[in-house]
């Protein structure tokens, strides 16, 4: 009901706002969590570094212990600021062992730095599939939690690690399914419904227009895609949005349909053939602006299971 949309818009705005808040990630904390854990003993990881430490203040401070053969600073993907900390790898084992021992004993800009091996998830045989391996799986313990800011029977709203805007959003099913022609029924309401909340806070919170795609294409390893539709804010305004839309496609040598209906419409010849692998680009984005108010135009991209599909993995972004 409409109280129902009114809290999960509230959710949703508390969401992004903590989002936006935050300044630590999973990464920061640089714990290990069970055995998998493995010493890298030619290389440290140097925290509690000053946010204003360059390159060359640590390669100094670093290089006291021996040769170094990389150093690699960790900056955030949205303001690209320095995160405090960083890898560094030696030549020899003894150099980043000397550097240990000393951990807690400088400082740099006034913060004593703390100094440890570098540790590596070592990979586990596993005959786990789908729901507890896949990235996007709701099932999965090491799923990024902290990225969700909405959660649904079927589907939940994460943010992406490297969003192209403030307000890029995905929607997800939580169980391993490829894409929106494999969702159950209900799972397709709760996505229209989901759908219809995320523009309704881009047009009405943001006040600007909006972008959604869909990637389903085929790739190397079986099972490997997961649904997610994203959902992005753009500037208002493009009265030629369609046409510059379309003019991209055109240019990527992509040939493309305009939908009426649902997108299995689309595929109901393939359907009939009995072809279960269906594979596609999806466009969605407001028209134009008429007396009865703003529709909205769908675009399909078909893609032969046989295409390299390598300069189509982005291509939604890219537009963006």
């Amino acid at each position: 009901g409409d109280s129902d949309d009114y809290l999960i818009q509230e959710k949703l705005q508390l969401g992004v706002k903590l989002m936006e808040e935050r300044k630590l990630t999973k990464d920061d904390d640089h714990e290990d969590s069970d055995e998998s854990v493995q010493e890298i003993r030619n290389e440290i990881f140097v925290a509690n570094l000053p946010r204003k430490c360059d390159y060359n203040d640590l390669k100094d401070f670093c290089a006291r212990y021996g040769e170094i053969r990389e150093i690699d600073m960790k900056y955030d993907n949205r303001t690209g600021k320095f995160r405090g900390f960083a890898i560094i790898k030696y030549n020899e084992d003894s150099c980043a062992e000397a550097a240990v021992e000393d951990s807690n004993r400088y400082r740099i800009q006034g913060r004593r730095i703390s100094i440890s091996y570098n540790k590596k998830r070592q990979a586990k045989k596993s005959t786990k599939t789908g729901d507890e391996t896949c990235w996007f799986c709701f099932n999965n313990k090491d799923i990024e939690r902290h990225l969700i800011c909405n959660v649904g029977k079927e589907l939940y709203v994460a943010l992406p690690k490297g969003p192209v805007v403030d307000h890029h959003f995905l929607i997800i099913p939580k169980n391993h399914i490829q894409g929106t022609l494999a969702l159950p029924e209900s799972a397709r309401n709760e996505l229209e419904k989901t759908k219809k909340m995320l523009t309704d806070f881009i047009t009405e919170h943001d006040e600007n227009d909006y972008f959604i795609f869909e990637r389903n294409l085929p790739l190397k390893f079986e099972n490997a895609m997961h649904m997610n539709l994203q959902v992005i804010s753009l500037p208002p305004g493009a009265y030629d949005l369609d046409d510059r839309i379309q003019d991209m496609l055109r240019a990527s040598m992509l040939e493309f349909e305009v939908l009426s209906g649902p997108v299995e419409e689309a595929f109901r010849e393939e359907t009939e053939a009995g072809e279960i692998e269906k594979y596609y680009l999806y466009f969605e984005y407001p028209g134009l602006r008429t007396a009865k108010g703003r529709g909205k135009v769908r675009l399909l991209v078909k893609v032969p299971k046989e295409s390299n599909t390598n300069h189509l993995m982005q291509l939604g972004r890219v537009m963006v």
